[in-house]
């Protein structure tokens, strides 16, 4: 992908019909490029430390959205 700060991370395509905390603040066409401080360089990995949390976990997402890093934070259900 051109233009990208991050030269690594996860694209988001679109919204599950089972939308949660995770899903209600990304938009597709966001980079996932860290969760928690852990940088993420593929959709296993994300799913692997998803995986890991426990209800009521504090989560924080690095983004990439139109070419600008963002936090994202929620809680873990």
């Amino acid at each position: 992908m051109p233009d990208v700060r991050i030269p690594s991370g996860v694209v988001v395509l679109g919204r599950s019909l089972d939308v949660n905390a995770l899903a209600a603040d990304l938009r597709g066409g966001d980079i996932i490029h860290a969760l928690n401080r852990t940088r993420i360089e593929s959709i296993q990995q994300l799913k692997s430390v998803l995986r890991q949390l426990k209800a009521g976990d504090a989560v924080v997402l690095q983004i990439e959205r139109q070419q600008k890093l963002q936090y994202v934070d929620f809680e873990a259900d």
